[in-house]
């Protein structure tokens, strides 16, 4: 697995994000390359949020109550409104 790793960090270092002539892959094979991983992190991110939500989804909330859940969704999206409205806001300068 260790050597999986080192061969990935290598081909990574000196075949695809390497730019210079030493380079054994063109600029359109580096460009597909990379948007290729980044589809796949993109599905792979994907699924665990569907597995997650389908592991929650299986959860049984009744026996919280009403009172609790309103409590816990009112407390989330607090929480959400203080961390990414501050970055919404235009800077001064």
């Amino acid at each position: 697995m260790l050597a999986t790793v080192a061969a990935g960090l290598l081909i990574g270092n000196l075949g695809v994000l390497a730019e210079d002539e030493r380079s054994r892959i063109t600029r359109r094979g580096r460009e597909f390359t990379l948007a290729l991983w980044d589809f796949i992190a993109f599905i792979t991110n994907s699924l665990v949020f569907l597995l997650i939500g389908a592991n929650v989804a299986a959860i049984s909330f009744e026996r919280l109550g009403g009172r609790t859940l309103a409590i816990i969704i009112a407390l989330t999206l607090l929480a959400r409104a203080v961390t990414v409205y501050p970055l919404c806001l235009p800077r001064a300068g």
